[in-house]
């Protein structure tokens, strides 16, 4: 989720955090890139517009932007409610719900509004692992066809999809609690084979 200050938001997330063929996020060329593709996304309306394996959608109000997305009335409803929570916590500059850092507190107030759906059939890459080992609930790892492969498995850093778009801000401690339990679960996997 954005809106029209997309790009101070992008800019407060780590500089070595890339998507690939764009550089860095402050390299110049990713925010480049976005601005010259936006105008395309908002000319797309409910067709959405494709930037980097993410169909993204624009609207001139929440509203449109969930009929765009293609929101059934029910989730509709919760992601309006949901928009209209964070902001209010944005406004009080506390995150009673997440504890969300202060400093990441961008209220999604502005038009227009972006979102991007994920398909995760062709993009399976999140922070931690660019390009790395994709897993199943047992740590097996999987093929091209989400199948798992035979005696192969992974765990820790070395398979990922863990942030899919930011870190938690409560951090101390969360890449190594991770791991400890993810490997905790293949140890059982494995030693049950």
């Amino acid at each position: 989720m954005a809106d029209a200050n997309w790009k101070e938001y992008v800019q407060k997330n780590a500089p070595e955090h890339v998507y690939p063929g764009t550089g860095g996020f402050h390299d110049g060329g990713f925010l480049q890139s976005l601005e010259e593709e936006l105008p395309q996304v908002i000319a797309a309306g409910a067709e959405g517009h494709k930037i980097r394996g993410c169909v993204t959608y624009a609207g001139n109000t929440l509203e449109e932007l969930a009929d765009n997305m293609g929101l059934a009335a029910e989730v509709k409803e919760n992601f309006l409610a949901s928009m209209a929570r964070y902001n209010e916590m944005c406004a009080q500059g506390v995150d009673d719900d997440f504890g969300k850092d202060a400093f990441l507190m961008d209220a999604i107030a502005t038009p227009p509004f972006y979102a991007s759906c994920v398909d995760s059939s062709e993009f399976k890459l999140g922070l931690v692992e660019l390009s790395g080992l994709v897993t199943d609930g047992n740590q097996q790892v999987l093929n091209s066809d989400d199948e798992p492969i035979p005696g192969l498995y992974a765990t820790g850093n070395s398979c990922g999809g863990r942030f899919a778009l930011q870190y938690c801000t409560p951090i101390a401690g969360i890449s190594i609690g991770w791991a400890t339990t993810m490997g905790k679960i293949v140890g059982e996997t494995v030693a049950a084979l």
